[in-house]
């Protein structure tokens, strides 16, 4: 996803839980994020990497891999230095 585009999702939280990375997996399926190091679609690496160094905060937290989900979802924050909200 490029800078200044929107992405609209509805994913709801399934009778399962979800964590963290799937979360973030389906998202990209969705709004197909964009590579910051070199062009082209973001690989499952990059995002997992993403999550790993902070880059993804939901709800004022930082998103952690493997720990449940918290819904409803209020923010969702990728880049919180450099602010790409997707809502």
């Amino acid at each position: 996803m490029s800078e200044g585009r929107t992405c609209e999702a509805r994913i709801s939280p399934a009778a399962t839980v979800v964590n963290g990375w799937g979360f973030l997996m389906s998202l990209h399926r969705i709004c197909h994020f964009q590579s910051r190091e070199r062009g082209g679609e973001a690989s499952n690496s990059e995002l997992r990497r993403w999550i790993l160094n902070g880059a993804v905060v939901v709800n004022g937290e930082k998103l952690k891999p493997d720990e449940p989900m918290d819904f409803p979802i209020i923010s969702f924050v990728l880049f919180p230095k450099k602010r790409v909200s997707l809502f």
